[in-house]
C-alpha cells in the first residue's frame, strides 16, 4: 500500500446490455469509480514476470481517446521485466511503477490505484490483467453505465470466450 485508503463503498456489478458474444455474458474488465470529482480514466496493468504481454496490452490501448493514462505496476518481478518495462516511460500517457515487494495481486493493484488517484487525479480506474483485450467502446460503455448509476462504484463488462 502507498498510504491512500479509499472508502469502502457498495458494489454494483451488473452485466451491460450489448456486451454478449454468442448470447452469453462474460467478465472482460472492471472499472472502479474512485470518488474523485474528476472525469479522468486510468488503466492499471499489473505485471509479474510477463513484460512482453504487458507491453503488448499497453501498445494496444495507449491510443484510446477514452483513456487519460495507463499505469503499469511491476509487482517486484524476478525475471528482468522491470528493465524492459522502464522503456514504456517514454510513451505519452504511460506511467511505470515498481513495488518494493510482491504483496500479491491486491497489493500491486492498490499501489496503482493509489498512484492514479493521488498523482493523476483519476476519477475512474480500470483494473486490467495484461492478457486481456478490451476495445475503447467497451470502456466507454462501462463508464457511461457508472455515470448513470451514482450509487455504483464498480462495473464490469461481459462477453464470452471466442475460443470454441
Amino acid at each position: 500500500r502507498t498510504g491512500l485508503d479509499l472508502p469502502a463503498l457498495p458494489v454494483v456489478n451488473q452485466p451491460l446490455p450489448g456486451h454478449e458474444i454468442g448470447g452469453q455474458p462474460q467478465k472482460i474488465c472492471k472499472i472502479l469509480r474512485t470518488g474523485m470529482d474528476m472525469d479522468k480514466v486510468c488503466c492499471i496493468i499489473l505485471n509479474y514476470n510477463d513484460a512482453s504481454t504487458t507491453m503488448s496490452l499497453v501498445d494496444e490501448i495507449r491510443e484510446y481517446n477514452c483513456l487519460d493514462s495507463i499505469v503499469v505496476v511491476d509487482n517486484c518481478s524476478t525475471d528482468g521485466s522491470w528493465k524492459q518495462l522502464k522503456a514504456l516511460r517514454d510513451l505519452d500517457k504511460v506511467h511505470v511503477l515498481r513495488t518494493e515487494e510482491n504483496g500479491g495481486y491486491g497489493s500491486g493493484n492498490q499501489a496503482g490505484i493509489d498512484y492514479a488517484v493521488t498523482y493523476l487525479e483519476a476519477g475512474y480506474v480500470i483494473i486490467a490483467n495484461p492478457d486481456i483485450h478490451v476495445r475503447a467502446c467497451c470502456i466507454e460503455r462501462v463508464k457511461l453505465a457508472l455515470d448513470g448509476m451514482p450509487e455504483a462504484v464498480m462495473a464490469s463488462a461481459r462477453g464470452t470466450s471466442l475460443i470454441p
